[in-house]
Parts: C-alpha cells; structure tokens; sequence
C-alpha cells in the first residue's frame, strides 16, 4: 500500500477517462434503432427481400411495407 500523499499524486497524474453509460459498463451492447431505408425517419421492422432473390435484405418501417406489391417482395417481421 502506497502513501496517501503519493497515491494522490499518482491520481492527479492519471487521466481522467469520460464516464461510460451504464449498460456498456457492465457489458451489455448499447441499443440500437434500424431506421427504415424508404423514408429514413420511421423505425424499421420488416425486413424487405426481392422475390429473385437477387437483393439483400434491407430494413423498412410498416407504412412504407404497405406500399409494396406482395407479388414482388417478401416481407420478414424483425426477431424480438
């Protein structure tokens, strides 16, 4: 165990880290929003894939999935 005069002197040394929110903290990812590609302002809940299966998959919110053909599209709710 250091001096307290020198455990001071090695605290004002140190730098001072930013505080962290509390779930990175105790290791749990911070959440995350997918906002839908279509209008970029709702949030996404649909993953959206072309039918040929030539697209990727792309996030999209359900007022913009309403406006697909179902035809043309499939429709994959996201996991909860």
């Amino acid at each position: 165990m250091l001096p307290a005069e020198h455990q001071q002197q090695l605290a004002a040394q140190r730098p001072r880290r930013a505080r962290r929110p509390a779930l990175i903290r105790i290791g749990l990812p911070p959440r995350t929003v997918q906002l839908c590609v279509h209008c970029q302002q709702r949030t996404a809940g649909f993953w959206v894939t072309s039918q040929n299966g030539r697209a990727v998959r792309r996030p999209w919110c359900l007022a913009c999935c309403a406006e697909l053909d179902q035809a043309l599209c499939g429709l994959t709710p996201f996991d909860r």
